[in-house]
């Protein structure tokens, strides 16, 4: 289970880039990663966010949609649309 950070400072995306890694380096075969994942893959052109939806598709992935209010309960309460990504790695 992961739940990476939405962004930093300077760069947009950077959870995309944690699920990729984390499926490339550390699941093992027959693996399950699941992880929060922001909506910007679903809304955003750059190649970053092309490259996650096609690595989505490629590994066959399951998005489930969770509710805006899901960290209003947080210490950095936020509205954000925000999805779970379950990958099985075969």
């Amino acid at each position: 289970m992961a739940n990476p950070p939405f962004s930093t400072p300077h760069i947009k995306g950077v959870d995309l880039d944690i699920i990729q890694r984390a499926y490339n380096l550390f699941l093992a075969n027959y693996g399950r990663l699941v992880s929060v994942v922001s909506n910007s893959m679903n809304v955003r052109a750059d190649p970053r966010s092309q490259a996650f939806r096609a690595f989505l598709k490629r590994t066959s992935a399951k998005l489930i949609e969770l509710p805006l209010e899901i960290f209003w309960g947080s210490d950095r309460p936020v509205t954000v649309e925000s999805y779970l990504v379950v990958i099985d790695k075969r």
